[in-house]
């Protein structure tokens, strides 16, 4: 499998639109209740990443942030394969798709769905 250089194509920032098919804020049972209300994944020309997700656990949890950073690559089959860094709060590689305006993370029996940012008019 060839490894292409991530170049501007992919970068840009993405923000979490929804967890297996369901809109933000979204709730699941997972060693009790775990909310996600919202999130972003931001990728550079220079294959790094940062993605930042706001969880929160139990009915009446406060809200906390689940930060990732580390390198990319992007693959000719536009698979993205993430290489979380020692900093991370979650060390474990993951991989997802990237269809132009939007990457879909697979992890485990979820799936995340980011869309890119549009750019702001400065207004």
């Amino acid at each position: 499998m060839a490894v292409l250089a991530c170049g501007a194509g992919v970068s840009g920032t993405y923000d979490l639109v929804s967890v297996n098919g369901e809109e933000l804020p979204f709730s699941a049972e997972f060693f009790g209740t775990i909310t996600f209300t919202s999130g972003s994944l931001a990728l550079t020309s220079d294959s790094t990443f940062t993605a930042t997700l706001l969880t929160s656990y139990g009915a009446d949890g406060d809200p906390e942030p689940l930060n990732i950073s580390g390198t990319f690559t992007l693959d000719e089959s536009d698979v993205i394969s993430f290489a979380p860094g020692p900093e991370s709060d979650d060390e474990e590689p993951f991989e997802a798709t990237w269809d132009g305006d939007q990457i879909t993370v697979s992890i485990v029996d979820d799936r995340l769905v980011f869309r890119r940012r549009l750019p702001s008019s400065g207004y």
